[in-house]
This record gives C-alpha cells, sequence and structure tokens, in this order.
C-alpha cells in the first residue's frame, strides 16, 4: 500500500514540476503579450489565364475558408475596367480594393469575400481583357472585421523589382496579400519580408499575375520587395485581420467595392448581404461606378 501511494503522490507532483510549471508560465504571458486569436492558414489556391475575355480556374476545395481571396490581373485602358468582374461557383458576393496600373499595361486588383460559401469543388470565373487570376483560400481570418488597409503600386517598374506600398498590420497573425501584374513575365517572382512562394501564371496567352500571402510576425509595416526578373509591373498589397482582432476606436473610412456575382454589369445591389459584414470597420463602400451605397 505504502509503495503504491507514494507512487501516486510522486505522479502528481510530476505535473507541478518546474518545468511543467515553466512552461505553464510561458503560455500564459504568451496569451497576456498576444492575442490568442485563430490562426490565419491559407490552405488551398488556384490560378488561370486567358488571352480573351473571360477565364475559370481549376476547381479546388476550399471547405474551411473564413475567407476567398483573388488577385486580378487584366490588360486593358481606364474605360474597359468596368468590364472586370468576378463571379464563383458558389455564388458568393465579391468585394475589391482599387485597381493599380494604367492605361494599355498590366492592372492589378485584389478581390476578397468575408465568411464565404464554400465547396469540396469551387471554381472562379473573371471577366476583363486578358484576364489572369491567383487565387487563395483561408481559414482564421476575421468575418466580422475583415478588411482593415490597402496601398498599391501603379507603375510600371523600370527594373526587375517593385514594391507595392506599405500596410499595416492591425495585431500580430493578421493575413497580409500581396498582388502584381504584367504584361511579360515568365520568370516566377519572390518577394521578400516572409511573404510566401506566389501564386504564379505567366503571360503565355494573357497577363502575369502573382499572388503571396503572410501571417504578420508583428504590426510593423509591410511593404515587400518582389523580385520578378522583368520590367512593367503594378501591384497591389491589403491587410485582413485574423478571427478574434479588435476594430480600432476610431477607424479611418476605407474605399471598398462591391462587385457582386456577375459580369459584366454586375448588379451592387445584391452586395448589401456582405456589405453588413463592414459596418463596424467605419467604412465607405461605393459600388463600381465610385457611388457610395453605404457609409458609416
Amino acid at each position: 500500500g505504502d509503495g503504491k501511494q507514494y507512487q501516486a503522490s510522486q505522479d502528481c507532483r510530476s505535473t507541478h514540476s518546474p518545468l511543467m510549471r515553466k512552461l505553464a508560465i510561458i503560455f500564459a504571458l504568451c496569451c497576456l503579450s498576444l492575442p490568442c486569436h485563430a490562426v490565419v492558414s491559407c490552405f488551398a489556391s488556384t490560378k488561370a489565364t486567358n488571352g480573351g475575355y473571360v477565364t475559370t480556374s481549376p476547381a479546388i476545395d476550399t471547405r474551411g475558408a473564413t475567407g476567398l481571396y483573388v488577385v486580378l490581373s487584366t490588360y486593358e485602358s481606364t474605360a474597359q475596367q468596368e468590364y472586370n468582374g468576378i463571379k464563383d461557383s458558389q455564388n458568393n458576393i465579391w468585394l475589391h480594393a482599387p485597381m493599380y496600373g494604367g492605361n494599355n499595361r498590366g492592372n492589378t486588383q485584389i478581390f476578397f469575400v468575408p465568411n464565404p460559401s464554400t465547396a469540396a469543388v469551387h471554381t472562379f470565373t473573371v471577366s476583363g481583357v486578358s484576364p489572369s487570376i491567383a487565387v487563395l483560400a483561408c481559414s482564421g481570418t476575421s468575418t466580422t472585421y475583415p478588411f482593415a488597409g490597402f496601398n498599391g503600386y501603379s507603375g510600371p517598374s523600370g527594373g526587375v523589382t517593385f514594391q507595392p506600398g506599405s500596410v499595416t498590420p492591425i495585431e500580430t497573425g493578421d493575413l497580409v496579400i500581396v498582388g502584381g501584374s504584367a504584361n511579360s513575365a515568365t520568370v516566377v517572382p519572390l518577394c521578400d519580408s516572409g511573404f510566401s512562394s506566389p501564386v504564379f501564371e505567366s503571360d503565355t496567352t494573357g497577363i502575369a499575375v502573382l499572388g503571396a500571402y503572410l501571417v504578420a510576425p508583428n504590426t510593423s509595416a509591410v511593404n515587400p520587395t518582389c523580385t520578378v526578373g522583368s520590367t512593367g509591373w503594378s501591384g497591389a498589397i491589403a491587410v485582413f485581420p485574423a478571427a478574434g482582432a479588435t476594430p480600432p476606436a476610431n477607424p479611418a473610412p476605407l474605399g471598398v467595392v462591391a462587385s457582386g456575382t456577375g459580369y459584366p454589369g454586375a448588379s451592387c445591389a445584391a452586395a448589401a448581404a456582405n456589405i453588413a459584414n463592414l459596418k463596424t470597420v467605419g467604412q465607405i463602400v461605393l459600388d463600381s461606378f465610385g457611388d457610395v451605397i453605404f457609409a458609416n
């Protein structure tokens, strides 16, 4: 009996050993110093290109995604930008930040859907002039505070590198997506500052596109240098907060465009279902013609 009692006592004490106590303290300090939010992970990707006006991606499994993100690359004049649009096989409502680029060269635009409808077989269709897309399906992103800032570089880059502009994560663990577009590119690009290997489509038929992501290691400003192997690039970058992120007390208005489900001439009124997600952020939401359809 005494041996068993001693062994049980030893077993209980082992869970409170100095090492275990240190690990518990470290864990507690981490949770106090860093937001204990869901970990962002981009787990599926696809891409497509077309030298015409419409392209559809191969299917991916997007189940479990809390956000869908598309970098759209097109070649067009300013007047033709109204033909840009995106729809997907789950009929999600898409929002997007502004387009960066110029007349008759590569243009870059980031589209996104917070809290999307997902599927085991999910395709993405875009319209534009020689459109190409890079698609990311990610989990752990906020569905109630889905967008926190954007920037871009209209270019065209004169060397073999470009920077899209600076953005600042709201909290550690936020998702940052960078995109780029060029008329002529065949070398696989690479963006520094810890960004992932890009989803890249060369310009074999359409316009080259790259899309890469970073899970922010801190709240320092991010402005990666992307080495692309050719000139003529434009770029865009945007921040998407992690789940559990706290909106700032007095957020600055951010322009976001509602794309709707169709293309071209998508119905912006249909985007009202997703615009509700943005109301706590203090954003101004515009339709594709620049008219305010929601302001907080």
